[in-house]
């Protein structure tokens, strides 16, 4: 009954402007009637409608149904725009439509193949080809022979609390108008993949003690940063030679292609003119990849990969840490921003949805919901309970870096929590969403010849690679904290 009271008190607050306005058009249009009406009629209606003629009663319930109809429009007009409140509406947040320059290559399969079974080297390709880009100041966003760009600035000596990277978040309902950067349309080519155009949390900029956000759509974020990685993907299926060297060796000479590439940026004119700092250019979306690590009681403990869905549109068929998602409310319209502008709420729900296949927080139930809490189902509520609300876990922020392939930023942190609540909260099992393949979750010893010997693998994603090299960088701390768990 407590919910219910709030969610009318909520509605009520929204509309509360609305109503006052309706009102004074009522009588606004009550005024006019009387005045058109010749004199001595509003009398008779008041005194009763029997004495009116048949040609006033006739004009009187044409107004006053004219008037019912477009009120009640114009209230649930506004009452739908009231759950958009922070300013979402503008070019940037229109689905995407696709424009008559739109092309589709007849070899697109043949791209779209190429981009997920060499996207790991390809990502490899273009971190060199922004190493050669940014010269003397490679050393300074380059570690060692990590595939991905790091901010120096959020790259910390020991761990953060993930609280501490929350308080940095900055909102603005102003949105950049999207950028079109190609007429190749990802969405469109992208179609056999389960995509969803949701409302993302786009960034803005980056900051040492601040990163700023605002409304975007996924969608935008696959035409505008998603396509670099159609780009050159294209390029190498277009360029045999240079194709060849990519995938005939373990070790490819990347130096070469990368020359070549540069002698050649019409083949990546989209490439060539990104700036990876430059985020307002792009729609860029926001990652979260997240290490979870089980303590288990006398066993030494455990960390978790997972086997990518081929139905992803990012990063799929690979082996990567789970959970790892994008930073977006699961409300469409982000009627919870308050709540969910968070990256630790974003990471347990992203646990909560990956791990426990927590049905409820699918986004199609969530027009339907009016509570935050009611997003979760029972896994989901459990788990809230029994890990996070009785702070039954470590949660901490490693680093933050750029996906040199499509420049998507992503912060990466570690998740510790003890089995013994894992086990309260949801059960024996932990149970994968369709993201999964099916059967491919695994479980590895978390220790530094573990981590070494996955970060070995070629068919781990490159932003999960860089994930276990800054936990084995800082495995002694982390140790610590799951000591005391």
């Amino acid at each position: 009954m407590k919910e219910i009271i709030r969610t009318l008190a909520e509605i009520s607050k929204k509309l509360q402007g609305y109503l006052l306005f309706a009102a004074f058009f009522l009588l606004f249009v009550l005024a006019l009637f009387v005045w058109l009406f010749p004199r001595g009629s509003f009398d008779r209606i008041i005194i009763g409608f029997a004495e009116l003629k048949g040609e006033h009663i006739f004009w009187l319930g044409v107004t006053f149904s004219l008037l019912f109809f477009s009120t009640t429009i114009f209230l649930l007009y506004l009452a739908y725009k009231s759950t958009v409140p922070h300013g979402a509406v503008n070019q940037t947040m229109q689905p995407y439509k696709e424009n008559a320059e739109s092309v589709h290559p007849k070899d697109s399969n043949e791209i779209m193949q190429a981009r997920q079974t060499l996207r790991v080297p390809m990502t490899e390709l273009m971190a060199k080809y922004y190493k050669t880009k940014l010269g003397e100041k490679q050393e300074t966003y380059f570690v060692k022979d990590m595939p991905v760009i790091f901010i120096p600035e959020l790259l910390p000596e020991k761990p953060w609390d993930i609280s501490r990277l929350d308080g940095m978040l900055s909102w603005t309902k102003n949105s950049p108008a999207a950028v079109r950067q190609s007429n190749i349309d990802m969405t469109s080519i992208m179609r056999d993949k389960k995509i969803y155009d949701g409302f993302i949390y786009r960034i803005l900029d980056i900051q040492k003690n601040q990163m700023q956000f605002c409304p975007g759509r996924y969608f935008s974020f696959l035409n505008t940063c998603e396509c670099l990685s159609y780009e050159i993907s294209e390029a190498m299926v277009t360029n045999k030679h240079y194709y060849n060297i990519l995938t005939k060796s373990d070790k490819p000479d990347l130096e070469k292609i990368v020359s070549f590439l540069l002698e050649n940026e019409n083949l990546i004119p989209l490439r060539s003119q990104a700036d990876p700092f430059d985020y307002p250019s792009r729609v860029t979306a926001f990652g979260t990849c997240t290490l979870v690590v089980i303590k288990r009681t006398k066993k030494s403990p455990q960390l978790i990969l997972n086997k990518r869905s081929p139905k992803m549109g990012e990063t799929p068929d690979l082996l990567h840490i789970i959970p790892a998602g994008t930073f977006q409310p699961n409300a469409p319209d982000d009627r919870f921003h308050e709540h969910e502008f968070s990256f630790t709420e974003n990471i347990i729900r992203e646990f909560v949805e990956e791990l426990l296949e927590d049905h409820l927080i699918r986004q199609q139930h969530a027009p339907n919901v009016y509570n935050v809490n009611d997003m979760y189902g029972e896994k989901g509520k459990a788990f809230r309970k029994e890990i996070i609300k009785s702070q039954n876990c470590e949660l901490v922020y490693l680093g933050l870096v750029i996906d040199p392939i499509n420049l998507k930023p992503e912060i990466h942190t570690v998740l510790m929590l003890h089995e013994c609540h894992l086990l309260r909260a949801c059960g024996p099992e932990l149970v994968t969403s369709w993201e999964t393949h099916v059967g491919t979750l695994e479980f590895r010893e978390f220790s530094p010849a573990s981590l070494r010997e996955l970060l070995e693998k070629t068919s781990l994603v490159p932003t999960g690679r860089a994930n276990l090299w800054l936990a084995l960088y800082h495995f002694n701390e982390l140790s610590s904290r799951l000591a005391n768990l």
